[in-house]
């Protein structure tokens, strides 16, 4: 849909642990509560390559969520875990905000509503 509404802006979509993009290639890379659903065991190769693909200046805007729990596929971090694995510079941190979807008077919001989940940050790295 982002091609459709903004033809004028160039967008790819890879698996993060195995981007085939070249070092240096990106300016902005923008993950929206993907990470928190990478297991341990594959998260320091995934944001390696977040790191390498981003071009020296570049930023990671991040949105995750920053509990510490543990489920069968979600896997908490901080925000000083993230900015440890991305091995960049946390810039800026606030609440995500209710996505639209979510508005009063659209009727019962469901069980998995961002408003029961506090620890969810839009976070902004810079690399």
């Amino acid at each position: 849909q982002v091609e459709r509404l903004y033809p004028e802006i160039a967008t790819e979509q890879e698996t993060a642990g195995s981007m085939s993009f070249p070092e240096d290639r990106f300016d902005l890379v923008v993950s929206w509560t993907v990470l928190q659903h990478v297991a341990q065991e594959d998260i320091e190769r995934t944001t390696t390559r977040i790191n390498e693909v981003l071009g020296s200046g570049g930023i990671a805007l991040i949105t995750e969520s920053v509990g510490e729990y543990d489920g069968p596929k979600t896997w908490g971090r901080s925000e000083s875990e993230y900015a440890r694995l991305l091995d960049m510079e946390l810039v800026h941190s606030v609440p995500k905000p209710v996505e639209r979807t979510f508005e009063p008077g659209d009727g019962p919001l469901p069980s998995s509503s961002p408003l029961d989940h506090p620890d969810h940050r839009v976070m902004v790295f810079r690399n």
